[in-house]
């Protein structure tokens, strides 16, 4: 890939804010727990299932990223797998 994504890199992790209060997502920056985003508004299985995705993104960007190299560009695969990385930097 040409260009990379201007996110704060990974790992992520989700850390629970208690009772009815969501998730933040995290990053470790040396000397300091930065919070990326928050997860709140839902309750239940789709809050924790959506701050589990969003805490994965950097992971999956960089599988994605791998899996681009080793298959036809041409392909339908290929084009929905560069269609899905050309999201993430802002090209789409």
């Amino acid at each position: 890939m040409s260009k990379k994504a201007a996110h704060t890199p990974g790992p992520w992790r989700m850390q629970h804010r208690g009772a009815n209060r969501g998730y933040d997502i995290m990053t470790d920056i040396p000397g300091y727990d930065v919070t990326i985003a928050l997860v709140d508004g839902l309750r239940g299985e789709s809050l924790e299932a959506n701050a589990k995705l969003i805490a994965t993104a950097p992971d999956m960007l960089l599988a994605l990223e791998e899996v681009s190299k080793s298959i036809p560009r041409n392909g339908t695969l290929g084009r929905y797998v560069k269609s899905v990385i050309n999201k993430v930097q802002g090209e789409q």
